[in-house]
């Protein structure tokens, strides 16, 4: 076995399974067996690894050919330099690599650029809609309804469940629990954990409704709020008309966030409309 450091790799190389044959690992990844000794495939190694630093980032190579720390991968895997962008044929059409296209002054909108912004407000959002949720739960009582006439020791199988002011009515059979309202069968659940969910969508408060449509509100506004600051920078970066520039945005959303493009679309054209 011979083990080698060659600029910044890690490299073995061990005897084969078969005749004749040296089995190569660079940075930990296995790259086959190979005719030749163990020095032979060490030796072809280092001339790979030359070849690889004289080209760029171009996504021919696996990763283990690289010097760690001295690259990022991209939304395929392809290695890139740090906070760089790829230039194999593949790579240059896809949107993950849009910078080549529409970057100038350092201003794009394509998945890189836009993640820490995408992550950043995805967060608050869910943070808040969580909020909401929790405090839109309604209060849920169970109040033992079982006729136990002729069998007093019985186990509960009827209940009357109450929710912020509307009584359902919850019945076990077999190993069921079947809910109903004013003579309607509402649902069939596996346990009282299910029930108790099934009616806090049935039964949400009032407040409830209206502090999460109050909360969407408020996002969305900030989304696209978001959304009009971005492509004012970039019309100015690229000279575009800000029209032009909220178009590619918006196309580049529809492939990656359709429910955020779907937001944006929309007060887009509201606004168009208030301006007729």
């Amino acid at each position: 076995m011979i083990r080698e450091t060659y600029k910044g790799r890690q490299l073995k190389a061990v005897k084969g399974k078969s005749y004749g044959k040296s089995r190569i690992t660079v940075n930990g990844t296995e790259c086959g067996e190979w005719f030749g000794t163990q020095a032979d495939v060490i030796e072809w190694a280092k001339r790979t690894i030359d070849d690889v630093d004289s080209r760029p980032f171009e996504g021919r190579w696996n990763e283990c050919w690289y010097e760690p720390g001295t690259y990022e991968l991209n939304e395929i895997g392809h290695v890139t330099a740090p906070g760089g962008t790829c230039s194999c044929d593949l790579c240059k059409t896809e949107p993950w690599n849009s910078c080549q296209n529409i970057t100038a002054g350092g201003v794009c909108v394509c998945d890189y650029c836009m993640k820490p912004y995408r992550a950043e407000k995805g967060t608050e959002v869910e943070a808040e809609v969580e909020a909401v949720e929790k405090e839109a739960e309604p209060a849920i009582a169970w109040t033992d309804k079982t006729n136990r006439f002729g069998r007093p020791y019985a186990d509960a199988n009827r209940w009357e469940v109450g929710a912020n002011g509307t009584t359902y009515l919850v019945e076990r059979s077999m190993s069921a629990y079947h809910i109903w309202h004013d003579g309607e069968w509402l649902g069939m659940h596996a346990n009282k954990a299910e029930v108790e969910a099934a009616i806090t969508a049935l039964a949400p408060t009032k407040e409830a409704v209206e502090e999460v449509a109050e909360t969407e509100e408020a996002s969305n506004a900030d989304v696209i709020k978001a959304f009009e600051v971005k492509a004012e920078e970039i019309a100015k970066a690229n000279g575009w008309t800000i029209a032009r520039a909220e178009t590619v945005m918006l196309r580049y959303l529809r492939d990656t966030s359709p429910a955020e493009a779907a937001t944006i679309a929309e007060a887009l054209l509201q606004r168009t409309r208030q301006a007729a």
